[in-house]
């Protein structure tokens, strides 16, 4: 029987002899004790044919086998950065009995960049009784949020850009990261405004960049005049 399961009712051949019309047996077989996976002894117990009889009993054996369990895994997410959620999972097939519980926990896969992570069994068991079928699934790490907003800027006709600066307006580099690349602004020298774009401006794949243009002044160049007296 499966571990958990009430047992088979106790049965046997006759091997040699026969029993004469109207004769019968009475009394049952037993078996050792316990509910545990093993084998278990199956003994004469109280069978019998009667005075008229000689029984010899040849025993064998009730074998309780493991129960059969599917767990699956949860799929979890996190956005990079963050702390793990605790891994769980859900019974999909077979029940724990009364009193018998998981024991360990479930694992991932190791890594903290932005990807996928296979959830793995780890060392959760339901102990030896149980035949524990494990179904895996993923937990997710999605890119940080960030947004930047770039800053105005403006110079006068003819002179030299200054640097394209910006602020970060939401969420924040985790520590060891930067960013790379540089804002760009629309080409022109000419007096006007020209739109500061993203460029090719960057913190990674690790991130996902949400950004906030402004734009870039290029104002009239000063300059004064004299007239020559005459």
């Amino acid at each position: 029987k499966e571990y958990g399961d009430s047992d088979p009712v106790l049965s046997f051949d006759i091997v040699t002899g026969t029993l004469l019309s109207g004769d019968s047996f009475t009394g049952t077989l037993i078996r050792e004790s316990g509910e545990y996976v093993g084998d278990y002894l199956i003994s004469l117990g109280d069978l019998s044919a009667g005075d008229n009889y000689s029984l010899t009993f040849i025993g064998d054996t009730l074998t309780i086998t493991p129960r059969a369990i599917t767990v699956k895994a949860d799929s979890q997410s996190k956005e990079y950065g963050d702390s793990d959620p605790q891994l769980s999972f859900d019974i999909v097939t077979g029940t724990l009995l009364f009193g018998d519980s998981f024991t360990g926990t479930l694992t991932r896969e190791s890594g903290e960049d932005v990807g996928d992570y296979l959830i793995t069994l780890g060392d959760l068991r339901a102990g030896d009784n149980y035949s524990l079928t494990f179904i895996g699934d993923t937990l997710t790490i999605t890119p940080r949020a960030i947004t930047v907003e770039a800053k105005s800027q403006s110079k006068e006709y003819g002179d030299s850009d200054p640097e394209l600066s910006f602020d970060i307006v939401t969420g924040t580099l985790l520590s060891g990261d930067s960013f790379t690349g540089t804002l760009i602004r629309e080409s022109g020298e000419d007096v006007g405004e020209y739109l500061i774009t993203i460029g090719d401006f960057s913190a990674g794949d690790n991130y996902s960049i949400t950004y906030i243009g402004d734009t870039f002044a290029i104002t009239p160049r000063a300059i004064t005049v004299k007239a020559d007296s005459q």
